[in-house]
């Protein structure tokens, strides 16, 4: 009961406040991720918003519709998984993501 009245407060008339919410979490996540900052959960957050205030209320407001707010929900799920740039404030912070690739087990030589 409680996770339906939810719902119903949600997809209701009056949605002013979640619209604030969404769009000061989508600006703030996107600017964390326009410069690097906690990278990861930045971009977890800007997706999340995008896919939950958005794409069912007001994709149809945007230029392209749903296309548009699949794209970003795609990229910002992207760059979460794959984290901050060499350049970023994460990078600065918490040092460079460093790759190591290991020779494994060689085959013998016959």
């Amino acid at each position: 009961m409680g996770l339906s009245l939810v719902v119903a407060r949600l997809m209701g008339p009056s949605t002013a406040v979640l619209d604030m919410v969404s769009s000061v979490l989508s600006i703030v996540s996107s600017l964390a991720v326009l410069v690097g900052l906690f990278t990861p959960a930045s971009a977890t957050i800007l997706a999340a918003t995008i896919a939950w205030f958005w794409f069912p209320v007001h994709a149809e407001v945007l230029r392209l519709g749903v296309p548009a707010a699949l794209m970003t929900i795609a990229v910002a799920v992207a760059i979460s998984l794959l984290g901050p740039g060499a350049f970023s404030i994460d990078a600065r912070l918490f040092g460079p993501r460093e790759i190591v690739i290991s020779r494994g087990v060689r085959a013998p030589r016959t």
